[in-house]
């Protein structure tokens, strides 16, 4: 192949999209989960939240919330990827 047809442009943006929405549901899956999470952390007895099991605990949601990061980092990586220049590329 010598140059990206509009039609494999046009393949590479909707695998993009589908990627990105993939993304998406895995983010939205992980909030929910850190979120119910700190549902469960919220509800439990104050002796508890005081406990060394209620720090380990908590360090594991924040440990979600640094991964939620880390995706919506890889989300927006992917939106910034623009195709378009290289269908006629400066050669």
């Amino acid at each position: 192949m010598t140059r990206l047809t509009k039609e494999a442009l046009t393949e590479l943006e909707n695998l993009k999209q589908t990627a990105l929405e993939a993304i998406q549901d895995y983010a939205d899956r992980l909030t929910e989960l850190r979120d119910e999470a700190e549902e469960y952390s919220d509800n439990r007895s104050e002796k508890w939240q005081e406990s060394e099991k209620a720090d380990i605990y908590n360090d594991w949601v924040s440990d979600l919330e640094n991964k939620e990061d880390e995706i919506k980092n890889v989300k927006s990586e992917l939106e910034d990827i623009e195709l378009d220049d290289v269908i006629n590329p400066l050669y």
